[in-house]
């Protein structure tokens, strides 16, 4: 076994899983996704088919951060509404072969934007449905009181398909998605710098976004002023 913390031990997860989710067998090969920064991820090849498995990281870790087990059964609850998410098939204990807790879905092939302008759609009608489709999914997302604010333009078509007329306090939900955001990012940094960063060298980067996120929160607030 490698002593990088984030490889994981497939001869100790292989009987484990076979034993706790109907059907897996086989497990051939486990590859970390390189994207991503708050939860290792991995994915899983199998005789059975392709899994995804997602863990706390390894380490010392602030006590209301890294909640997989969240994660799981907020997705769990969210099956069977018109939010898509994936199919949940397992949450372990802290006392999993990993020593630490995760919980495998199932793997579902698509492409990740991290460019909003989405320069690798296939033309502007591609872009403008994706959008779109964003936009159902937040209102699908608030129809079972889960969700998160969006731009102006973006928040219009979204009280249309709610039937409702605007949000109050805009200012406020946008200055405290930045200041969250900013948290978030510093926790990243931090985490680089302690040696438990799911990608270190990305991680470091995230403490130059604080300095531009929390800014962006007081303008707001100063302009509401």
């Amino acid at each position: 076994m490698s002593g990088d913390a984030n490889t994981l031990d497939q001869a100790a997860l292989a009987p484990y899983l076979e034993a706790h989710i109907p059907g897996f067998a086989g497990l051939s090969g486990i590859e970390k996704f390189k994207s991503g920064q708050s939860n290792p991820t991995y994915l899983l090849t199998a005789a059975s088919g392709c899994y995804v498995l997602r863990a706390k990281p390894p380490g010392q870790l602030l006590k209301s951060a890294h909640q997989v087990d969240r994660e799981f059964r907020v997705m769990q609850a969210l099956a069977g509404t018109a939010v898509p998410v994936p199919r949940m098939l397992h949450l372990s204990g802290e006392d999993s072969p990993l020593a630490r807790m995760f919980y495998v879905m199932e793997f579902l092939d698509g492409r990740i934007f991290w460019d909003p302008s989405l320069p690798d759609a296939s033309g502007n009608d591609e872009r403008a449905a994706i959008y779109d489709a964003m936009n159902a999914t937040l209102a699908a997302l608030h129809d079972v009181e889960v969700g998160l604010p969006s731009e102006e333009a973006y928040v219009a078509a979204y009280c249309r398909r709610r039937g409702i007329d605007g949000i109050g306090d805009w200012t406020f939900f946008l200055a405290f998605c930045f200041f969250r955001l900013a948290a978030i990012c510093q926790g990243v940094y931090r985490r680089a710098l302690d040696g438990n960063a799911s990608n270190p060298e990305k991680a470091r980067t995230y403490g130059e976004a604080v300095k531009l996120l929390a800014p962006l929160a007081i303008d707001l607030i100063d302009k509401k002023i």
